[in-house]
C-alpha cells in the first residue's frame, strides 16, 4: 500500500518529466526553425562570409541542447538521433546553397556616356561593378532620371561624370554622399571657341559659349588616355581604402590594383596609335564643309582636319532661330561640297529642312555610341577602340556621299 510519501513522490517524478519533455520539445522546435532560417534564407548576415551565419545558427541550436536538454543517456542519444536524421540534413542543405550563393556585391561604379563607360570598365575589370547612368541612344544633355534611376544613382559607391554642367544631373540624384570624380579638368580641356570656332558657332553662341569648356573630350584618343589615367588612381584608391572584415586588407588587392594599374598603361599605349590611325583614315577625306547638328566634334575635329562651317544648335537645347538659319545656309553654300551630319541623339527635323533649302546632303552619325547589342554585357576591352572606329567610319562615308 502507498504512502503519503510516495505517492508525493509520484506526483513529483511526474512533474519532473512533464518539465524536460517541455523542454525537449521547446530546445527541439527552436533548433529546427533555426536550421529552416538558415536553408530558407540561402546567404548570409551582411558583413559575414557565407559560411559564419550558418555555422553561428547551428552552434546557437546546439546551445539550446545544451541548456535546456541535460539529461540522461537515453535522452542524449535521441537528440543526437534527431540531429543526425533531421537537422544535419538541412545543415548540408543551407551549406551548399551558401556555397552556390552569389559572394559579397562588388563596388558599383556608374558613368554617364558610353564612351568613358567603356574605358571604365576595361580598366576596372572583374573586381567592379560598371553600370552605365544613362540609358544608350539617350543624350546627356536633356536626360531627366527616372525613379528607378535616382535609387540605382544612389545605391552607386562611385560616379565617373564629365563635368557638374554635363553630368549635373547624375550627381544631384546620387546626392553628396555619393563622391563623383569629374574628368574634364583632368584632360586639358578647350573651349568651344578653339574646338568649333567662334565663327561657326554663329552669332547666338559666339560670345555665351566661345569661352566655355567643351566637355566632348572622349572623341579624342589621347585625351581619354589622361581620363584613363585619373580612373585608375581612383579605382586603386577605392580598394586601398575598403578594408574587408575586422579592418584587414581585402584578399588579394595588391592583385586587384597591380591589375588596374596595369590595364590604365595599356590602354593609355592603345590611344597613341588609334589618334594615329584617325589621322591617317582622315587623309583620303574630301574637302568639304560640314555643318553639326549639335557641337559634339570639335575635339575630333581638331584630330581629323574636318571642316566645321556651322552648328545647327546655337546652344544647348535651343531650336535655331530665322537668322541663325539664314547664316547657316549661306555658310553651307559658301563652302561647298558640304554636308550636315545629324545625330541620333536628336531630332534631325531641323537639318533636313537645312538640307532642302542648302541643297545639301544629311548624314546621321551616332558620336555617343552604342555597344553592339546595347547591352552593357557586350562592352569589353577594345570597345572604345571600336567606338571611334566606327565614328571615323560614319563621318567619312558621309562626306563621300555626293
Amino acid at each position: 500500500m502507498a504512502t503519503p510519501a510516495m505517492e508525493s513522490t509520484v506526483i513529483q517524478e511526474k512533474k519532473r518529466f512533464s518539465r524536460l519533455d517541455l523542454r525537449y520539445l521547446v530546445a527541439t522546435t527552436m533548433a529546427v526553425l533555426m536550421g529552416l532560417r538558415v536553408y530558407g534564407t540561402g546567404r548570409p548576415v551582411k558583413g559575414q562570409s557565407w559560411h559564419c551565419g550558418y555555422v553561428g545558427d547551428m552552434t546557437a541550436a546546439c546551445n539550446f541542447w545544451q541548456r535546456f536538454v541535460g539529461f540522461g543517456r537515453i535522452m542524449r542519444r535521441t537528440i543526437h538521433l534527431v540531429f543526425c536524421v533531421v537537422l544535419f540534413p538541412v545543415f548540408l542543405g543551407s551549406l551548399t546553397r551558401g556555397a552556390l550563393a552569389q559572394p559579397e556585391r562588388k563596388p558599383l561604379v556608374l558613368v554617364s556616356v558610353y564612351p568613358i563607360e567603356a574605358m571604365v570598365r576595361e580598366i576596372a575589370g572583374d573586381s567592379f561593378d560598371v553600370r552605365p547612368a544613362l540609358p544608350y541612344g539617350r543624350s546627356e544633355h536633356d536626360y531627366e532620371p527616372s525613379p528607378k534611376d535616382v535609387r540605382l544613382l544612389r545605391s552607386a559607391d562611385l560616379l565617373f561624370v564629365v563635368d557638374q554642367v554635363t553630368d549635373g544631373w547624375m550627381m544631384g540624384a546620387a546626392g553628396k554622399k555619393v563622391p563623383a570624380v569629374e574628368l574634364l579638368g583632368r584632360v586639358d580641356p578647350e573651349t568651344y571657341g578653339r574646338t568649333i570656332g567662334a565663327g561657326a558657332l554663329g552669332h547666338v553662341a559666339a560670345k555665351s559659349m566661345s569661352g566655355q569648356l567643351d566637355p566632348h573630350f572622349w572623341t579624342d584618343p589621347v585625351r581619354m588616355a589622361k581620363a584613363a589615367r585619373l580612373v585608375g588612381e581612383k579605382l586603386s584608391e577605392m580598394v586601398r581604402s575598403s578594408p574587408g572584415r575586422g579592418g584587414r586588407a581585402i584578399p588579394g588587392s595588391q592583385q586587384i590594383i597591380k591589375g588596374i594599374e596595369e590595364r590604365s598603361a595599356l590602354f593609355e599605349r592603345r590611344m597613341v596609335k588609334l589618334r594615329d590611325a584617325m589621322v591617317t583614315a582622315a587623309k583620303g577625306w574630301p574637302n568639304a564643309g560640314v555643318i553639326l547638328a549639335h557641337g559634339s566634334l570639335g575635339y575630333f575635329s581638331r584630330i581629323t582636319g574636318l571642316k566645321i562651317v556651322g552648328v545647327l544648335e546655337p546652344l544647348p537645347h535651343m531650336e535655331p532661330g530665322p537668322r541663325h538659319l539664314r547664316e547657316l545656309i549661306e555658310s553651307a553654300k559658301a563652302n561647298q561640297p558640304c554636308h550636315v551630319l545629324a545625330e541620333e541623339q536628336f531630332d534631325d527635323s531641323a537639318a533636313r529642312a537645312l538640307a532642302r533649302e542648302a541643297n545639301v546632303r544629311v548624314t546621321r552619325i551616332n558620336p555617343l555610341g552604342t555597344p553592339k547589342t546595347r547591352s552593357a554585357d557586350e562592352v569589353e576591352a577594345g570597345s572604345y577602340d571600336r567606338y571611334v572606329n566606327a565614328l571615323v567610319d560614319q563621318v567619312g562615308k558621309g562626306l563621300a556621299t555626293k
